[in-house]
């Protein structure tokens, strides 16, 4: 069964703004207080919840389970157990309809079953909580709207919220929680202005819960506005739900020029990191693969592939000191309905043991942190 619990096989998936926290001093302090969490003998450069020790970057895999398995189990037949992942994508819709068949009961059932059978074995569960609802017919996507609003100005959706709650500290272990994840992106509808009150109230109603086993995750795509850190006429942030309720930022990253080159969609993406780095938070890049690519188990194509998209990736990585996470999404794209349709490759590495030697040389190195080290993380 995929990770997203709605859906057995196909899915579809600036200037700081008023009001910020960007006090340098603010941000220093924060940095020193680092050095008295978590292990006693590790520094933390931001102090953030479930961070990674300084220098290091989580590894972390997708949501499909087809290509979990075969990343999983090429791992093992090349003796690569020491690289196993650490964090595992999973995704929920609140707005699911209970009337679809495979609605927000039965999701959010998965969900709890899941997490208490183990089924993420040992890695730290990287939720996604979409603020939308999704009509389904049969198994493919006909269509998405927000519901930011009606959470953000009425106790319709309050109740699933804290069951959802319920569950996340119900199962009593960390994770990571996006909140509305690609937030701006024209895909999931939401409302500018209602979209960060819908965010914080959520957040609150986790702390009110008494939850203290979440980070919390802003999420941006760059395919998306790059009006993440405008406010409105009156002040008031389109997007930004602010510093106080954001462990880490997140975005995510699937086109070779998401991240790298010049243009606008990289030039957003730089923007976003800036402002996480004078915020002092983190960042999670909570979704990312090589999108374009077709890979297939042509080994004297290894390199190429490589070249083509992942050590671009890699460099950006190594180039952005802020960002301490990573989930690399390892699927073949061409089989999953809409994602297939849109032009989506095959990015499942494992068809190409070459290419899955080069990705196990790269996080090999002793800047990632993997499974057996998840003890590390602040806080953990």
């Amino acid at each position: 069964m995929s990770r997203w619990w709605w859906a057995a096989a196909l899915m579809v998936c600036a200037c700081q703004p008023k009001g910020a926290d960007t006090d340098d001093t603010d941000a220093a302090d924060d940095t020193d207080a680092a050095d008295d969490t978590g292990d006693p003998g590790l520094s933390y450069t931001f102090g953030a919840f479930l961070e990674p020790p300084e220098g290091r970057v989580l590894h972390g895999i997708g949501q499909w389970n087809q290509g979990n398995d075969n990343f999983l189990s090429a791992l093992d037949d090349m003796g690569a157990t020491a690289v196993m992942p650490a964090s595992e994508l999973t995704f929920i819709s609140l707005g699911l309809d209970n009337d679809e068949g495979r609605g927000w009961d039965w999701a959010l059932d998965a969900l709890e079953t899941a997490l208490a059978n183990g089924d993420f074995d040992g890695r730290i569960p990287s939720l996604s909580l979409a603020l939308r609802g999704e009509h389904l017919s049969g198994d493919d996507y006909v269509e998405g709207y927000g519901i930011d609003e009606l959470v953000a100005t009425s106790d319709e959706y309050d109740d699933r919220i804290q069951a959802y709650i319920d569950v996340v500290i119900a199962y009593g272990q960390p994770v990571f929680l996006r909140i509305g994840g690609e937030f701006n992106g024209f895909w999931n509808g939401y409302e500018a202005g209602m979209y960060p009150l819908a965010y914080r109230k959520i957040v609150q109603m986790f702390r009110d819960s008494g939850a203290d086993n979440v980070a919390f995750v802003w999420c941006y795509e760059p395919a998306a506005p790059g009006n993440f850190a405008q406010v409105d006429g009156d002040g008031n942030p389109l997007w930004f739900p602010g510093n106080d309720v954001i462990d880490w930022y997140g975005i995510d990253v699937f086109h070779l020029n998401d991240f790298a080159g010049d243009g606008a969609k990289p030039n957003r993406t730089e923007a976003f990191l800036a402002m996480a780095l004078e915020a002092g938070k983190p960042v999670v890049v909570a979704e990312s693969t090589a999108r374009d690519s077709t890979i297939t188990d042509d080994p004297d194509l290894a390199a190429a592939y490589w070249d083509e998209w992942f050590s671009h990736y890699f460099a950006w990585l190594g180039e952005h000191e802020h960002i301490k996470a990573f989930h690399y999404i390892n699927v073949d794209w061409t089989g999953l309905g809409h994602y297939g349709e849109a032009g989506w490759g095959q990015a499942d590495m494992t068809v190409n043991p070459a290419l899955m030697e080069l990705f196990v040389e790269e996080i090999s190195g002793e800047q990632y942190l993997h499974l057996a080290e998840i003890d590390k993380l602040n806080g953990y």
